[in-house]
């Protein structure tokens, strides 16, 4: 019996300590994101015309890229990536009560809906009507 309650005592003692040490991983992982510009960022992925599961995360910009992260993951690398170029925005719809905006996102064949604060909407906006042009390979070789 003291065998087994010290095999559980020891069992709880690991368990403890591994999520004390993975909520601090992710606290950390979410901070050193936040302070490279990262902004408030939920995702959800466009199913058959309908809305799928809210998931909250932060996005990144890159020169190339939009990274997305999950907040509640051990992962340092994105969930998500789209290649700016590729990004195609629809029209936002604003939510006063929620104080943010729903986009329509298509960047290839995917299609998702992304929540944020109107400056960050803004912020996406500029971004993606910044990107360099495509250039053409020998357009002005003769």
């Amino acid at each position: 019996m003291n065998a087994l309650i010290y095999f559980l005592l020891v069992v709880a003692i690991i368990g403890g300590v591994g999520l004390l040490v993975g909520s601090i991983w992710m606290l950390v992982r979410i901070r050193v994101i936040i302070s490279k510009g990262a902004f408030n960022c939920a995702f959800t992925p466009l199913k058959g015309g309908g809305v799928g599961h809210w998931t909250q995360g932060v996005a990144l910009f890159t020169t190339n890229e939009l990274r997305w992260f999950r907040v509640f993951s051990l992962n340092p690398k994105p969930s998500k990536r789209w290649v700016r170029r590729e990004i195609e925005l629809g029209s936002a719809e604003s939510f006063d009560s929620m104080k943010g905006m729903q986009v329509p996102v298509s960047a290839k064949r995917e299609k998702f809906l992304l929540f944020m604060e109107a400056d960050d909407h803004a912020a996406l906006v500029s971004w993606v009507e910044a990107a360099p042009p495509i250039p053409l390979p020998n357009s002005w070789c003769i």
